[in-house]
């Protein structure tokens, strides 16, 4: 059986932290969920044990989402990363230049939950997931 999801929710917005886990608790079984309201406390969450996917805001306070970007492009981080943010039109070429060769998809706020739902399936793998 295959080990649970393990999902990082880095946004400074409580609401999105709730949208995410209602739409990766219906897609996936028994998916682990973490938040961080603060690039600070996400990038030590980070450091401490690698998600399966980081879903994150680019504008938050303390450590930016560029910045997050940069550091996990530099350790050579090998899980995907969802950006989500309402910046993404000014910010958008910034963030993938920050991300490297990371593996990034990129969304902006407000998106379709069919949006949401396919980059999430993209980029969990649902093979290597139960999906519900």
């Amino acid at each position: 059986m295959p080990a649970p999801l393990r999902v990082l929710i880095a946004d400074d917005e409580p609401a999105m932290w709730d949208l995410y886990t209602i739409l990766l608790e219906h897609l996936f079984q028994g998916v682990a969920i973490l938040t961080a309201g603060n690039g600070q406390d996400a990038w030590e969450q980070l450091q401490k044990r690698d998600p399966d996917l980081l879903i994150m805001d680019l504008n938050r306070p303390g450590m930016g989402g560029l910045e997050t970007l940069r550091r996990l492009a530099e350790k050579g981080a090998s899980y995907p990363v969802l950006v989500v943010s309402g910046c993404l039109p000014s910010l958008e070429k910034e963030a993938r230049a920050a991300a490297g060769p990371l593996r990034v998809a990129f969304l902006p706020k407000p998106c379709q939950r069919e949006e949401l739902t396919r980059e999430l399936l993209d980029l969990c793998r649902p093979t290597d997931h139960q999906l519900r």
